[in-house]
């Protein structure tokens, strides 16, 4: 029987196959950083809800065509989108105000500075999706540059 506060850990061959990914590229993430599993006193690698949920993003965005390097910097920045809204959530939530010289609040001033971090990772977020796909001909091998490395 499950305990009620304690999360659900998986091992490598049922991520495996929740993901739909090789144990090997499991570890190949893991050895690059991506996904970090919890592990047992034995070392036994254990997979939480919220790793299957990253390495389901890291298979979209690699079949996608990102790189790894480029899968990284789009989670770091999914992560600082979602620390910014929480924060923005708890400064729409608190009820302090003090009052300026200028006329606008500590906390009026923090929203705003909230409001512009999220229209910039919103700007960001959406210029990310309008990446061409890899097959499309800009992703051409005859459009590489003559002294890129050809795969």
């Amino acid at each position: 029987m499950l305990k009620p506060n304690k999360p659900r850990l998986f091992n490598v061959s049922t991520t495996s196959e929740l993901t739909g990914m090789h144990p090997q590229t499991l570890r190949n993430y893991e050895k690059s950083g991506l996904v970090v599993p919890k592990r047992t006193i034995g070392g036994v690698r254990r997979y939480s809800s919220f790793d299957i949920e990253r390495l389901n993003s890291i298979r979209v965005l690699t079949s996608s065509g990102v790189n790894i390097e480029g899968v990284r910097i789009i989670l770091e920045q999914r992560e600082e989108l979602n620390i910014l809204k929480r924060q923005l959530l708890a400064a729409k939530n608190d009820s302090i105000f003090t009052s300026s010289p200028s006329g606008i609040t500590v906390d009026q001033y923090n929203k705003m500075n909230l409001l512009q971090r999220l229209k910039m990772m919103h700007k960001l977020s959406r210029s990310i999706r309008l990446l061409p796909h890899p097959t499309s001909p800009i992703f051409a091998p005859d459009r590489m540059l003559p002294n890129a490395p050809q795969e």
